[in-house]
Parts: structure tokens; sequence; C-alpha cells
């Protein structure tokens, strides 16, 4: 993600440079200081955008992390309780492989 937003918060610099030169700020018009104070504008809601998508991913990302944490506890009491009982290894052996078929599907 931080590659992407400085890649695009360059593409952003550079054009803001242009219209800049374009538009000779100095002699502007009230339409080219309008402009002017547009892009400023549009740029700055990028950059917030950007910084609500990159919060939101490291959220996702700690999640991810919590969850696979969680699931491994439930995997670890649950293989306890199976061999704390009289089962047999063929059925424990059957209950890991369904749990990890059904929870670990697409991964």
């Amino acid at each position: 993600m931080k590659g992407l937003e400085e890649q695009l918060l360059g593409r952003v610099i550079n054009t803001e440079k242009e219209v800049k030169r374009s538009l000779s700020l100095h002699h502007s018009s009230p339409l080219q200081r309008l402009v002017s104070f547009a892009w400023r504008q549009i740029v700055q809601t990028i950059y917030l955008i950007l910084k609500e998508l990159e919060a939101e991913r490291v959220k996702l990302m700690e999640d991810v992390t919590s969850n696979k944490r969680k699931m491994k506890e439930l995997e670890d009491n649950l293989l306890y309780r199976l061999t704390s009982t009289q089962v047999s290894c063929v059925l424990i052996s059957f209950c890991v492989v369904l749990i990890r078929k059904y929870f670990y599907i697409g991964h």
C-alpha cells in the first residue's frame, strides 16, 4: 500500500506543478485561482482516503492475526479434549482432517 500511495502522491505532485506552471499563478484570473484551489482540495481528499485505507488494512491484518491465533487455540483445545478421552487414534485423525478442511478452505 505504501508503494501505491507514494506513486499516486508523486503523480499528484507532478500534475500540480504542471498546472501551476501553465496557470502562471502570479497573474492568475479568478477562474485559475478556483481551479488551483479545487486541485488542492482533490489532493487533500485523496491523501485522507489513502490514510483511511491504510488504517483499515492495518486493522484487517491485526484481525487476521488474532483470528489465526484463536483458531490455533481452539484446535489445540479440541485436540486436548479428544486425546483426554478414550477415543481411537483413527477418530482423532479424522477429526483433525475435518477441522483443517473446514477452517482452511481457500487458504
